[in-house]
């Protein structure tokens, strides 16, 4: 009987196999030998072996191949991911403006991660974990409102995350009890990952991006990418707030958090200068409020400054968004109105006064008024005057008439045949 193959036959096979891994030659001249063997050899058992063999061999390159693309597909990404960490440390340092920090941020989530959402979410309240929406990217490449949403359930992933600086990847939004579900159902959420933002040991915010049109799946290796990108993107958003507090030192009020003096000065030549350029009419009015050294005498100073800040709030949320508040001095304040003609400037005035008015401040009904109440004066560019000192002067003395005349009321010291009696109230 013929045997097809000894013992030091087999031997020499796993040698040559073992050699096949790390020589693509060898493996074409055993192909061919074998081929050759196969052919012209008419044992059946040696037959099958060569079939087997072959079949293993074939497998085995095909795996080979396909860990390698895999490996290769992945080292492409993992360099993308790199450059575009670079990418985003050099683009922060040429910004400090806090918004145009967390744009940079969130467009490098989408375009350099491959992510189909980017979105942030930030701590509102040092004491518990209260967290709010600041800012979101999508493959549109825009900012999305509608993913505005405030996280205040204590037991919340978002929150957790924050507070216990970990990094989570959901599988299962809608059925995870963590997931607050007024999110889920507003973002659609299905699988997202969530890294804290931390600044100096302390958790201030967190991303959260999902894949929701493409499905892609969110592996440990996109995680580590995204936490070095997160780390870089911590530092840029202390940079910007301590820069944004710096030069709010210079332009805000330290009381209201309106603007400051010496803001309102550098804005009024510049809407003055503006509107002249573009043809266009400019308001400019002036608040005071009615008998405030009363109110301070009887209820004290505290009571005073809360007073400063709950009116200056009445007032952001009367103007537009294009108009500019400030604190003047004291209880003064002033109000600048783009684009606004002389009626516009009344009605203006007019409806922040009644929004005082109606307003329920502490201690009003001891005001001599029987309410806190505020007189207003107005003047209108270029109707009134064409200069900034010019078109203050007037402002001023509207205001004036209208504390003389009995406060609580909008007045102008120019009428329309150019005297300086016009009052309304």
């Amino acid at each position: 009987m013929q045997t097809p193959f000894n013992t030091k036959g087999i031997n020499l096979i796993k040698k040559f196999l073992n050699e096949l891994q790390y020589s693509e030659w060898k493996f074409s001249l055993a192909l061919i030998f074998f081929l050759v063997v196969f052919l012209f050899n008419e044992n059946i058992v040696l037959k099958v072996f060569f079939v087997l063999f072959f079949a293993s061999i074939a497998s085995y390159y095909i795996y080979k191949s396909y860990k390698t693309n895999k490996y290769v597909n992945k080292m492409e990404n993992f360099c993308k991911q790199v450059t575009y960490i670079n990418t985003l440390t050099e683009a922060l340092r040429g910004t400090m403006r806090l918004e145009e920090v967390l744009t940079l941020i969130l467009k490098n989530l989408i375009d350099g991660m491959s992510f189909d959402r980017a979105l942030i979410y930030v701590v509102k309240q040092e004491h518990k974990p209260f967290i709010e929406y600041t800012a979101g990217y999508d493959r549109a490449g825009k900012v999305n409102h509608e993913y505005k949403c405030t996280v205040d359930k204590e037991n919340s992933v978002l929150a957790r995350s924050i507070v216990e600086q970990q990094t989570y990847i959901i599988s299962d939004a809608p059925n995870n009890y963590y997931c607050e579900q007024l999110l889920v159902e507003k973002l659609h959420l299905k699988e997202f990952a969530l890294i804290p933002i931390v600044i100096k040991g302390k958790g201030v915010g967190v991303i959260l991006v999902d894949n929701y049109i493409s499905k892609n799946k969110i592996d440990d290796g996109i995680i580590q990418a995204l936490k070095v990108f997160t780390n870089q993107a911590g530092i840029a958003i202390e940079n910007a707030k301590i820069h944004q507090r710096l030069e709010n030192l210079a332009t805000k009020d330290g009381l209201t958090d309106i603007y400051n003096h010496r803001y309102f000065q550098e804005q009024i030549r510049k809407e003055i200068e503006r509107a002249g350029r573009f043809g266009h009419k400019l308001g400019l009015v002036f608040i005071d409020i009615d008998n405030f050294k009363h109110y301070n005498d009887r209820n004290g100073h505290v009571e005073g400054d809360e007073l400063l800040k709950e009116i200056a709030q009445v007032f952001k949320e009367t103007i537009r968004e294009i108009d500019t508040l400030a604190r003047y001095g004291g209880e003064e304040f002033v109000v600048i109105l783009p684009e606004t003609d002389r009626d516009g400037i009344y009605n203006v005035a007019e409806k922040i006064r009644k929004m005082v008015s109606v307003h329920i401040f502490n201690y009003g009904e001891f005001q001599p008024l029987g309410k806190v109440s505020i007189s207003i004066g107005y003047a209108c560019y270029p109707d009134d005057a064409k200069s900034p000192e010019d078109l203050i002067e007037l402002a001023d003395k509207g205001l004036y008439k209208a504390k003389t005349e009995g406060k609580n009321r909008v007045c102008s010291a120019v009428n329309p045949s150019g005297g300086v009696d016009e009052a309304r109230n």
